[in-house]
């Protein structure tokens, strides 16, 4: 009676471990797994938008002029904004007037330095030295108003991490560039030879649908978000658990792309990228103002009062914004509310789920952790015929051993 006992416990214990395992390689290995995210520490991050008014010689040069610009960015309800498409400080009044009215609002003002030479509208060259990029972010750094950097072409980079740790030294909240990553094959120049970083402030990426990579150009039929997408989301998530995804349209490539579609199209896009964010954790950038007014009509411009979906973005920022707040809160007063023992965020939770199938919904933030899976029965069962299987080859060995 004894050995049975002993061989139903080692069957139990088998078993478990076994669906334990089964668990993690079927959840692990679907690159749709949809996660929920509930707002935290992150929560304060809130939204990104492009509002682009310095250029490469330091000048204003938004698309809209700044006495317009400068109140609809503020009143967006967007906190981090990137303002400077040239990577450089500005010279004139009027670009030094803007970001000092931007910045006494409260909001994070972000810049651009390409790791490549080259880029643009033109062709990227050869990697830049990592003393050559940390010159250019000190200097950057210095000009005062800039609090974050978007580190363009880092992807294509195989000293990549150096980059981001030598950039974040500074004292820069490091953004980085992965358009590509996890499905491109492209090789030379444009190859992709890093990960998205574990030592980066957040991994950036373009939303796969309208990039060079879909070469299926009959966007309405697809759906807007693409496995691609959700590829590097979860990687980011296991990988970079101190970063978060922040997903952007690239110019000129796919910011041509989506003026060029119906206003209709476009709006539905940016609602079910906005609605999106709460349940795979990362966060958008909307596309408020980007171009010159040097040349509106350029393949890399978008004025989203002209395009009619100022309006929209304002209100999907609004509704995200509002979301974070309530669950942040939420958490707040849970947190506050403990004793010894800690509970399940199941209010966040709730709140999160509830608007999401409601479908007014817009985005909440990733926790710095995935959440333990549950077991689903197919994977015990699996579990258990494992086990027993593995105890019945042992009893067999041992009787013919006998």
């Amino acid at each position: 009676m004894r050995g049975r006992g002993e061989a139903f416990k080692c069957c139990a214990l088998l078993a478990l471990i076994t669906a334990m395992m089964l668990v993690g390689l079927t959840q692990g290995s679907n690159p749709l797994v949809q996660t929920h995210f509930v707002a935290g520490e992150v929560g304060s991050r809130g939204a990104f938008a492009y509002g682009v008014l310095v250029d490469s010689s330091g000048k204003y040069s938004g698309i809209e002029p700044a006495s317009v610009m400068v109140p609809d960015l503020i009143n967006s309800g967007a906190l981090y904004i990137r303002v400077s498409g040239g990577g450089i400080c500005p010279t004139d009044p009027t670009a030094i007037s803007a970001l000092a009215q931007l910045e006494a609002a409260g909001l994070h003002l972000g810049t651009y330095l390409n790791t490549f030479y080259g880029g643009g509208n033109n062709p990227i060259t050869s990697p830049k030295p990592i003393d050559s990029i940390t010159a250019q972010a000190t200097a950057l750094w210095h000009c005062g108003f800039y609090d974050w950097i978007f580190l363009d072409a880092i992807n294509h980079r195989s000293d990549a991490h150096d980059v981001v740790d030598a950039v974040s030294a500074i004292g820069w909240k490091v953004q980085t560039h992965y358009t590509g990553w996890g499905y491109s094959n492209t090789t030379g120049t444009y190859g992709i030879y890093s990960n998205p970083d574990p030592d980066a402030w957040s991994n950036g990426a373009a939303f796969f649908i309208l990039t060079q990579y879909n070469k299926n150009h009959d966007y309405v039929t697809q759906s807007p978000i693409q496995w691609q997408d959700v590829k590097f989301w979860n990687y980011v998530h296991t990988a970079a658990p101190n970063s978060f995804p922040v997903e952007y349209l690239e110019g000129p490539g796919e910011i041509n792309v989506f003026k060029q579609q119906p206003v209709a199209y476009q709006e539905s896009l940016l609602t079910a990228w906005a609605n999106a964010q709460a349940q795979y954790g990362y966060v958008m950038t909307y596309p408020l103002f980007i171009g010159t007014s040097n040349n509106p009509s350029a393949p890399d411009a978008y004025d989203s009062i002209t395009e009619g979906t100022y309006t929209l973005q304002v209100s999907l920022i609004k509704q995200y914004n509002s979301l974070n707040q309530s669950s942040t809160a939420s958490m707040s007063s849970s947190m506050s509310s403990r004793a010894v023992m800690s509970t399940p965020l199941t209010s966040s939770t709730t709140a999160v789920s509830t608007i999401l199938a409601s479908g007014t919904g817009t985005v909440s933030t990733p926790l710095t952790s995935q959440p333990i899976p549950s077991f689903p029965w197919e994977s015990i069962v699996l579990g258990i015929m494992a086990g027993l299987t593995l105890v019945t080859i042992m009893r067999r060995r041992r009787k013919e051993a006998a």
